[in-house]
């Protein structure tokens, strides 16, 4: 959407551009696979079912979202928020972030390999969560409030160890 509305600014010769007419988009039992690059090949790591819609806001340049998933094991997490097409903030919620094998199947390889060698376990929502684009050379922020809940994590002795008694061990 972001990209529409840039081109739509340059083709129009201006930065303020017409408001783009969104259409409204309703999705029922859509398949989101995840596939992962290794080599040369794209190997599947996991899949999920969603729900939901886009729809635009009586402000022309927002388009609304809210989507549900479903993974293999439970309902999944559900997202919501908004996505300014005119270059102003965007903004999320996200819930029912169940750390486990859906959302493992999400992650790129490092952090999904950090997850599962620290056992990690517990649920995440993220209450808010926004993204601002820069403009005139100011640079984008991004800001994502946690609420962490039953989380657990090994911590292994490496980590907290200084580098002398790692060495030690060895």
């Amino acid at each position: 959407l972001r990209r529409i509305a840039q081109m739509a600014r340059r083709s129009s010769g201006g930065e303020s551009a017409p408001s783009l007419v969104l259409p409204q988009v309703i999705l029922r039992d859509a398949q989101v696979a995840y596939m992962e690059l290794q080599g040369d090949r794209t190997v599947p790591v996991g899949w999920y079912s969603l729900e939901g819609n886009l729809t635009p806001s009586d402000d022309p340049d927002r388009y609304d979202f809210s989507l549900q998933s479903r993974g293999r094991e439970s309902l999944g997490p559900s997202v919501d928020g908004s996505i300014r097409t005119d270059g102003g903030p965007c903004v999320a919620h996200m819930h029912n972030f169940n750390y486990g094998p859906d959302i493992q199947s999400m992650l790129l390889a490092e952090p999904r390999a950090w997850c599962q060698w620290h056992q990690l376990q517990g649920r995440l929502d993220v209450p808010e969560m926004s993204f601002t684009p820069g403009r005139n050379g100011a640079k984008s922020t991004f800001r994502a409030e946690l609420a962490l809940s039953r989380v657990e994590l090994a911590v292994h002795p490496q980590e907290w160890m200084s580098q002398r008694k790692n060495q030690n061990m060895q």
